[in-house]
């Protein structure tokens, strides 16, 4: 699934699954996947918006303060995408290879995410 993604782009989701751990939820959702972009250092996403730290820190702020903490996470093994998430990765490639991108890179995973939320008027995008 990601053979085709760049490091930075890998580095993204590995740090939503590490999120997801830490929230103790059972799945990587959608919302996941942003503080994964997010939490990607020297993002060239970022550096275009021209967000400073005390920015996004409050952005993360804002994300976590609309997804609870759970008890249904674990904190050994892989933890599985939701189906939206999977969706969300099947749209990035499309629309990377639409771009006539050879490879996924961050700026790839924020346009399809931004995309994907408010096509579905996902409430993160409120």
């Amino acid at each position: 699934m990601f053979s085709r993604f760049t490091g930075k782009a890998l580095n993204a989701i590995m740090i939503a699954q590490e999120e997801a751990r830490r929230l103790r939820h059972a799945c990587v959702g959608p919302e996941h996947i942003l503080l994964g972009i997010l939490g990607v250092p020297d993002n060239v996403v970022l550096h275009k918006m021209g967000f400073s730290n005390r920015q996004l820190r409050w952005l993360r702020g804002m994300i976590e303060a609309k997804m609870a903490y759970d008890d249904a996470g674990s904190d050994l093994g892989n933890i599985p995408f939701t189906e939206q998430a999977r969706q969300l990765l099947c749209n990035i490639r499309q629309d990377a290879h639409g771009r006539g991108h050879n490879h996924v890179t961050v700026q790839d995973l924020f346009l399809t995410w931004v995309c994907d939320c408010a096509a579905r008027s996902d409430p993160l995008m409120v």
